[in-house]
């Protein structure tokens, strides 16, 4: 503000493009109409002095306001100028008419994707005037992110799985290690990439469809009708099932390298590891017969195509069960398993020449071949290692007064839907004499048993 002559005043006004205007406003006594013409003269010569004398002092001090607030750090940005901008509302896909409030200053330090769409991107309105922005995140996953990033800690909301989690994360570009915590330990706290209810269901329904595609199973239950000797404990609709105990792939073996192992394997051939080599070269023989693979190949590509071949088969770990018939030569046994009969054959050629290639060594010519069945070895040995132990999970050590688990009530059901039922379950010093034994190839002489259920098969 800048006092005049004759008590008037002058306030300067600012104005866009930083120019600056001035405003006259009389203040005490009137200007007389007397003023002569020099005072009117020097006044206004005042006027214009002062005038740009302001002009260029004042547009200095503008500019270092300017340049402060664009040094500003962002999220104090947020606090001061952008206040009314701190929250957002956000659109998941699932429930797009269910906004969800988002900090942008809880967001402003991981800067994910969902902060810069809503810094970037112009809002929809909705049609009561809300702005909001969208999301391909379900709520679940939102308030998921949300939660994790409030309280520092990777915590995972109902209905989502850690794996999509992560997965939701990673595309967020948000990083679990400093400023995000992984869950700390505790069965309060998931950190499988699966539920633990979601494996089992798997497990139950893999055992229960193995069960039912189990070609000796069936030939077993056949005896009873067409004469033959069978010395397992079944009759034409009822058998008793014993579940293995999982083998122990390098067990007592030490620090064992692979080629050692492999040779060792390949002299030994133990029963586990031969079903297991053996199923895999009935997965050969079936890609070779639907041209997906040659004969002789023995290269990266013929590797990678068997292994997604034995991942994708739908009983899982198990699926070598699907391949074990009986040896017996009755006539009724070979016209049942006449079809998969020629594949075991396939399967069993196959093993052996992977086996004769391990027993050579770097004394194999082929060095090509002898890489491809190691693998092979290797993928054997993983498939064991990964599979799950039956006899463990169906243990009656944790089951209540009647014999029911959580574990067995999950088998029921998924055998049920397959058309058999389980009439009583046995653990181990209760279980019959000569039960069948399951998975097939994971049967050991003097090895100690494990739990055994009694099924029926009404539909037969």
């Amino acid at each position: 503000m800048l006092r005049y002559l004759n008590d008037s005043m002058c306030s300067l006004r600012q104005q866009e493009y930083g120019s600056w205007t001035m405003d006259r406003f009389c203040i005490g006594k009137r200007a007389t109409s007397a003023m002569s013409a020099t005072s009117a003269a020097s006044e206004a010569r005042a006027t214009s002095e002062a005038a740009a004398s302001t002009s260029q002092e004042e547009p200095t001090v503008h500019e270092d306001k300017r340049q402060r607030r664009d040094s500003q750090p962002e999220h104090e940005l947020l606090e001061s100028v952008d206040r009314d901008k701190r929250f957002a509302l956000v659109s998941c896909f699932d429930e797009p008419e269910r906004y969800m409030e988002v900090d942008l200053m809880l967001l402003e330090p991981f800067r994910p994707r969902l902060y810069t769409i809503i810094r970037r991107d112009d809002p929809f309105v909705d049609s009561n005037g809300k702005k909001f922005w969208r999301t391909g995140m379900t709520r679940a996953l939102l308030q998921t992110m949300i939660r994790s990033l409030t309280i520092g800690v990777l915590t995972i909301g109902k209905g989502v799985a850690v794996a999509e989690a992560l997965s939701m994360l990673d595309y967020e570009n948000i990083t679990i290690g400093h400023r995000l915590k992984p869950p700390p330990p505790g069965v309060a706290f998931p950190k499988r990439l699966e539920p633990a209810q979601q494996m089992l269901a798997n497990t139950c329904e893999q055992v229960a469809s193995c069960i039912a595609m189990w070609p000796r199973l069936e030939t077993c239950l056949d005896s009873s009708l067409h004469g033959a000797v069978c010395i397992n404990s079944v009759t034409a609709t009822r058998a008793w099932i014993r579940f293995c105990k999982k083998p122990t792939t390098r067990g007592g073996s030490g620090a064992i390298s692979d080629s050692a192992f492999y040779a060792a394997m390949a002299r030994k051939a133990p029963r586990w590891f031969w079903s297991t080599l053996s199923a895999i070269g009935v997965v050969h023989s079936q890609l070779v017969r639907d041209g997906v693979l040659d004969s002789k190949a023995r290269d990266r590509e013929a590797y990678a195509a068997l292994e997604s071949a034995v991942e994708a088969n739908g009983l899982g770990p198990f699926f070598s069960g699907s391949y074990d018939i009986c040896q017996s030569s009755t006539v009724a046994n070979v016209i049942a398993n006449a079809p998969i009969r020629k594949e075991v054959h396939r399967g069993d050629k196959f093993a052996a020449d992977m086996r004769n290639v391990i027993n050579e060594g770097s004394m194999h010519k082929d060095k090509a071949a002898l890489s491809f069945a190691s693998a092979v070895f290797c993928l054997c040995e993983m498939i064991v290692n990964m599979s799950p132990s039956v006899a463990t999970l169906f243990n009656g050590s944790c089951a209540d007064d009647s014999g029911r688990t959580h574990e067995r009530g999950l088998l029921q059901k998924a055998l049920k839907q397959r058309g058999i039922n389980i009439i009583k379950w046995a653990d181990d010093e209760k279980g019959p004499s000569k039960p069948l034994a399951f998975p097939p190839g994971w049967f050991q002489e003097g090895s100690s048993s494990g739990p055994a259920v009694l099924l029926e098969f009404p539909t037969r």
